[in-house]
């Protein structure tokens, strides 16, 4: 389970995903179109919780 995340804007389009599972294993995937990254950040259950001004973001599970 995927327990937060960060998403980097590197270009109009694109984004690198760093997420951290429940285990501490943490997977990097970079080239992702930046929508269908925050689609699976809501449909995993996490919440955006701050965004700074370089456009990454920050997501975190609730509860």
């Amino acid at each position: 389970m995927i327990i937060d995340g960060k998403i980097e804007k590197l270009g109009e389009s694109l984004a690198r995903l760093t997420v951290t599972y429940d285990d501490n294993h943490k997977v990097i995937k970079t080239g992702l179109n930046i929508l269908t990254v925050i689609r699976l950040m809501h449909s995993e259950g996490l919440s955006l919780i701050k965004k700074d001004v370089n456009g990454t973001s920050y997501w975190k599970r609730e509860g």
